[in-house]
Order: structure tokens, then C-alpha cells, then sequence
């Protein structure tokens, strides 16, 4: 596995790992939302259980990255106070993307105001591995919110 290859190409060639990547995250921040939900079964479980579940189900190095990310809502969420503000907003990925083999590489938590960068990889060895980045704004909007909602804040 020696031979040369783009930073696109790879992007497109090992789609398939970096998506399956993307849905381990999502999974886990379900399962952590649902464990912090008062309504939720998996609420009565202690944070360490629910630790050891994620840990189990997408493997530790993973599960220790992404459970690195904070979780804390309320004051320690809010960016320190500016002169400006700064919201995000995802466009949803449009059919002829997909099409072409691309993926989506941003994740919005609107309630926790934070985006996530999906950031696929490849070592010399054609390894793959997937970082997540976490950055904190004033707004978050996903992909279904609509453009009033956006002026509205």
C-alpha cells in the first residue's frame, strides 16, 4: 500500500470508514442525550455504566475521544462575552454531493449552541482515523431550521 494518493481522492475512496466514523459519533451523543434525559430509561444508569456501554460499542480509543468532548450545558456552554456573536448554521448536503460520494462532515448541537467538525484522516499506512472538533458559538442552527428562526436570533 505504497501507492500515492489526494487528499480528495482519499476523502472519496475511503468514504465508506469516515461515514461509518460520523454515525459512531452520532450514536454516541444520542446515548449520552438520552442518558442525561429524565424521560429515558437509560437515565437511571449511573455516567460510568453509560460510559462503559460507549466504550463497548465503538472501542475505547474511540469511545475516549469522543467522551473527551465537554458535555456541560448551562454557564461553563456560553463563549465568553464579546462585541459580536457568532452563530452557524448547516446547509443540508444536496442531492448531486451525495451523488458524487460526499458525506457530511458537520454535526450541529442546537441546544448545546455547538458545532462539530468531522475531520476524516489517513496515516502513511492508509490507516484511517476520525477527530473530532468541537467549537462553542453564540447560535446554532441545524440543517431543518428555517430561515426565520435564523433572523429571529
Amino acid at each position: 500500500m505504497s501507492r500515492n494518493i489526494s487528499i480528495r481522492g482519499a476523502r472519496l475512496e475511503l468514504a465508506p470508514r469516515f461515514v461509518k466514523s460520523i454515525e459512531q459519533f452520532y450514536a454516541v451523543c444520542t446515548v449520552y442525550d438520552l442518558s442525561e434525559d429524565e424521560a429515558s430509561y437509560l437515565s437511571i444508569l449511573p455516567v460510568e455504566v453509560v460510559r462503559r456501554i460507549i466504550r463497548f460499542a465503538v472501542g475505547v480509543r474511540t469511545a475516549s475521544q469522543m467522551l473527551s468532548l465537554s458535555r456541560a450545558d448551562g454557564e461553563q456552554n456560553k463563549p465568553p462575552p464579546t462585541s459580536f456573536q457568532i452563530g452557524v448554521r448547516e446547509r443540508p448536503i444536496w442531492e448531486h454531493e451525495i451523488a458524487q460520494g460526499e458525506y457530511q462532515t458537520l454535526s450541529i448541537k442546537p441546544k448545546q449552541n455547538v458545532c462539530v467538525a468531522h475531520d476524516g484522516r489517513l496515516n502513511r499506512d492508509h490507516s484511517t482515523y476520525m477527530l473530532h472538533h468541537e467549537f462553542r458559538v453564540d447560535f446554532a442552527f441545524d440543517k431543518n431550521s428555517t430561515d426565520g428562526e435564523v433572523w429571529e436570533r
